[in-house]
């Protein structure tokens, strides 16, 4: 777990130096959890954060259910905020690894 929360403060720093604003972090509902929601511009980011000491094959790290809860708990963020309904949607991956090796994967899910 504290493997997990390390990874997550780092993707944080990486998107506020790639200029992202960060809006929420471990945001839960009835759906799941977000671990990060972030926005740049007019676009508004639901990120996934997986650290791992060794990194697979990066599209087994989300499976077809995680994906459904994400997106969903997504869903009623926007249906509860409406400040964000002009911006546009994208669900993304940030895989961390050893030594702060760090990857963004746009449009990932």
């Amino acid at each position: 777990n504290n493997l997990g929360k390390f990874g997550e403060i780092l993707a944080v720093i990486y998107l506020f130096f790639k200029g992202y604003d960060i809006i929420g972090r471990n945001y839960r509902n009835f759906f799941g959890e977000v671990d990060i929601i972030a926005k740049k511009g007019r676009n508004l980011v639901f990120i996934e954060v997986k650290t791992r000491k060794k990194i697979g094959d990066v599209r087994q790290l989300v499976n077809f259910s995680q994906q459904k809860r994400i997106k969903n708990s997504g869903s009623f963020f926007l249906a509860k905020s409406r400040k964000f309904k002009n911006c546009n949607i994208r669900f993304d991956l940030i895989v961390v690894g050893k030594k702060f090796w760090l990857r963004h994967f746009k449009d990932f899910m």
